[in-house]
């Protein structure tokens, strides 16, 4: 951290602060001169400035930390759900068996055969996408996906399809949501700025206000 940020939010400092500007407004307005009732109302107006803009600063680098706070919460429950949900669903090796012909065998047995083994190729072709989408988090372009087209009703398949479906649309919400608090925690230039210096407007706003009790007495 740079000296001038590490001055800046220093609690030292801004007692100083705030005990200079009592100094100053003590001498100035109450010692030396007897300001009109005019210089009161724009002082006044001009320190309560001074005092929200320092507490709006102080809300806005709240919320950075609470950005922050829930990035990483939900960056672990993407690591720790997607990885049985996604990456255990990638195994090609569950699809890639040939069945054997009984008596019990359903007449469509060479359809559903194709339909496996069309998962089988369908899955080693996009997983190394799904998976490196996964560890680098980012989202999954669902327009690039072609899913098969099965021949047959095989529930199993129909519902691995499903189910995958549904767990990259769950995915995509996530990493949306988790971009969303990434951005929050970075502030531009003019917002960074306005949270380092807002404790010191808050330390004269509030050094003004013990100005305003010490001429009131």
């Amino acid at each position: 951290m740079p000296p001038i940020e590490k001055l800046l939010i220093s609690p030292i400092f801004l007692m100083g602060i705030l005990g200079l500007t009592i100094f100053i407004g003590w001498l100035f307005a109450v010692k030396l001169f007897t300001p009109q009732e005019n210089f009161w109302r724009i002082s006044n107006f001009i320190g309560l400035l001074f005092t929200c803009f320092g507490i709006l600063g102080i809300v806005k680098d709240s919320r950075q930390i609470i950005f922050e706070r829930e990035f990483y919460r939900k960056q672990s429950m993407i690591e720790g759900q997607y990885k049985w949900r996604l990456l255990s669903n990638l195994n090609e090796d569950y699809y890639c068996h040939e069945f054997i012909e009984t008596e019990y065998s359903p007449s469509n047995l060479d359809l559903i055969q194709e339909d496996y083994y069309t998962t089988c190729n369908w899955i080693k072709n996009n997983k190394t996408y799904l998976a490196q989408c996964y560890y680098e988090q980012e989202l999954i372009d669902q327009d690039s996906i072609n899913y098969p087209i099965l021949q047959t009703t095989d529930q199993i398949l129909m519902n691995y399809f499903g189910d995958l479906k549904q767990c990259i649309i769950d995915y995509n919400n996530d990493i949306y949501e988790l971009n969303e608090y990434e951005r929050g925690q970075r502030p531009n230039t003019f917002e960074l700025f306005y949270i380092i210096f807002s404790p010191l407007f808050l330390s004269i706003g509030l050094g003004w206000e013990f100005v305003k009790f010490i001429a009131k007495r």
